[in-house]
């Protein structure tokens, strides 16, 4: 049984203790003026008083071996740019670690209690962990702080021996600031004083996980949680239990019984809840089961098939006009009975939320050089986008598309330093633009282009 979470220690410390004579006034004490940088240490620990090596993720593009001078014997390390944890780490460096050092099998399998972050759900670690022998098991959310082992007893002293290792640093150096290249023989000075076999298995009883205390945490010890306690039914709030019904007709007859505390001065109690709240809810479970490994399974594909929709641009001809058809009545009917718009002509009625696009122009209308109009199709949206034809051929055309500017009184373009360029078919061209005028004025204005054409109605964007 293992828990696993991670930590942030950075290269500036904050100074301990100083001992000074009694009625000194200025007590001073050595620290570094940096912001510091931070390196993410990822730890596990075992019901049994073991730990496994220390893995460091250290805030850099490459990873040097000299980063990890000093550390505990075993440990490893690996570079990112922000320094912490994401799921591409978690499965391709960590998980490889853990497995090696732990030597789990599906015939001997482990159990690894961990948070709920997203890298540590993902279905790659999922599926990796299922076929090594690890059963992952979540926490619930909101609870790290009391069901967390490393966080109960091994974080905290870890933390404090950093610093004092810190400390004792800037004595020995002084004027020299901690760089990244000290962490991991500070962290390991540090981790070999908190990764005791007597606070390991302290860390697992604190929490009721090893041995199983389902009774270890205290009535008082919920009371923070009664703010946001809440009727099941929010609009209708029930009466409370010392309150008796009062008619006109019979007074409510004085209580003798004694009142809690609470009743006299009730706790505070939290807001309604944000209407529109699209964050996922989560809760305890096992990760490696079959039917949460096929619900991980399902969004993967879901958000997979999701980004390939949207970021797949097509290129398709004008959009058809969309006609209101009359429908078949039974030739009894009376025209009485039939709506008042179905009684007018059978003319196509113009669409309002889109402007019509005209019938594409001929070929021999666009040459090189010439401005026209482009439409782009993407999922139920239309797109229109300006552009000059650069090259042509018998099917297809080139053309280099121009970026709207935004702040201008009408509607003008500039072309973008990079080419914007594609290939599109001639039937998705729905207008020629014609000659361009350019406009003149100071220097940021005077390669913006306009059109004589009324380009309003297109919703013209950038490209």
């Amino acid at each position: 049984m293992y828990n696993l979470d991670e930590t942030g220690i950075t290269t500036v410390q904050k100074p301990g203790k100083v001992v000074s004579t009694t009625g000194k006034k200025q007590v001073g004490a050595t620290t570094s003026q940096e912001r510091g940088e931070l390196t993410t240490l990822c730890c596990a620990i075992s019901a049994a008083g073991t730990h496994i090596p220390p893995f460091y993720i250290f805030p850099r593009k490459k990873m040097k071996d000299n980063f990890l001078n000093g550390a505990p014997p075993g440990a490893k390390g690996c570079a990112n740019s922000s320094g912490y944890m994401n799921s591409e780490i978690f499965v391709s460096e960590y998980l490889p670690f853990f497995i090696e050092s732990t030597r789990c099998t599906p015939e001997k399998p482990v159990l690894l209690i961990l948070d709920n972050h997203s890298s540590h759900i993902s279905l790659e670690a999922v599926s990796l962990c299922k076929a090594k022998g690890i059963v992952l098991l979540t926490l619930p959310p909101h609870c790290s702080h009391r069901l967390q082992p490393l966080d109960r007893a091994i974080y905290g002293p870890l933390k404090t021996f950093f610093n004092a290792a810190m400390d004792d640093f800037m004595r020995m150096h002084p004027a020299r600031p901690i760089s990244i290249y000290d962490v991991g023989n500070l962290g390991g000075i540090a981790f070999s004083k908190a990764m005791t076999t007597t606070n390991i298995i302290s860390a697992f009883r604190s929490t009721g996980i090893y041995p199983i205390d389902s009774d270890v945490f205290r009535e008082d010890e919920f009371i923070p949680s009664a703010v946001t306690d809440r009727p099941l039914d929010e609009e209708s709030t029930p009466m409370a239990a010392n309150q008796s019904l009062v008619t006109p007709d019979r007074q409510p007859a004085p209580s003798t019984s004694h009142k809690t505390p609470e009743e006299i001065l009730p706790l505070p109690k939290a807001g309604p809840r944000k209407t529109g709240q699209t964050r996922r809810k989560v809760k305890s479970a096992i990760l490696t089961n079959t039917p949460e490994k096929e619900r991980l399974e399902l969004e993967h594909a879901s958000r997979t098939t999701k980004h390939k929709t949207t970021s797949k641009v097509s290129v398709t001809a004008k959009r058809p006009k969309q006609t209101k058809q009359k429908p078949n009545h039974p030739e009894s009917s009376d025209e009485e009975d039939l709506p008042d718009d179905l009684l007018e002509s059978d003319e196509e009625s113009p669409d309002d939320d889109e402007p019509e696009p005209p019938s594409a122009p001929c070929s021999d209308d666009i040459n090189v050089n010439t401005h026209v109009l482009v439409t782009y199709k993407v999922g139920k949206l239309t797109l229109y986008y300006a552009g000059m034809v650069i090259k042509k051929d018998d099917e297809n055309i080139t053309v280099n598309f121009m970026r709207r500017v935004m702040d201008s009184a009408t509607i003008a373009f500039v072309y973008l330093e990079n080419e914007d360029i594609h290939v599109v078919d001639f039937e998705s061209i729905v207008l020629v633009l014609g000659d361009a005028t350019q406009s003149g004025g100071t220097h940021r204005v005077r390669n913006r282009i306009s059109f004589q054409v009324d380009l309003s109605s297109y919703g013209v964007g950038l490209r």
